[in-house]
């Protein structure tokens, strides 16, 4: 967990639940509105100061997808701006054990293998966390 010492430099931590199933990412589409607009992403969201990392992305899953899930390893972090605001996303290898996603913040969602979720229109963040994974890493990485 890196939160504690980006939130002393005034980063907002974002964490993305990286959902891997029989080779493939379950990504979800954003609807209208902000700078990502209509771009696939992992799901996940902003973490308050009082909430872990795996339990920020435990509660956005739930929100987001009305799924329950298990938060495994840190599987990486990147830094970027939107616009005035620095933030760190942080994916997690997750997997759901109760439930199965449906639709609510996001306009459609899917399960992609890594190539042909490289060909979609991800977020910034996305794009530069799913060029540093792998399915053999993937399916490896602890739930």
């Amino acid at each position: 967990m890196i939160r504690g010492a980006l939130l002393r430099d005034r980063c907002l931590v974002t964490t993305a639940g990286v959902l891997f199933e029989q080779g493939r990412v379950f990504l979800a589409r954003r609807g209208a509105g902000g700078s990502e607009a209509f771009r696939w992403e992992f799901p996940g969201g902003k973490c308050d100061q009082d909430v872990s990392e795996p339990g920020c992305l435990q509660r956005e899953l739930h929100e987001e997808l009305r799924v329950r899930v298990a938060v495994g390893a840190e599987l990486g972090s990147v830094t970027f701006r939107a616009g005035e605001r620095r933030l760190v996303l942080v994916a997690y290898r997750a997997r759901v054990i109760d439930g199965r996603p449906r639709l609510g913040e996001h306009i459609a969602c899917g399960w992609f293998t890594l190539e042909e979720a490289r060909s979609l229109d991800l977020s910034r963040s996305d794009r530069a966390i799913l060029t540093t994974l792998n399915p053999r890493a993937l399916a490896a990485a602890p739930v």
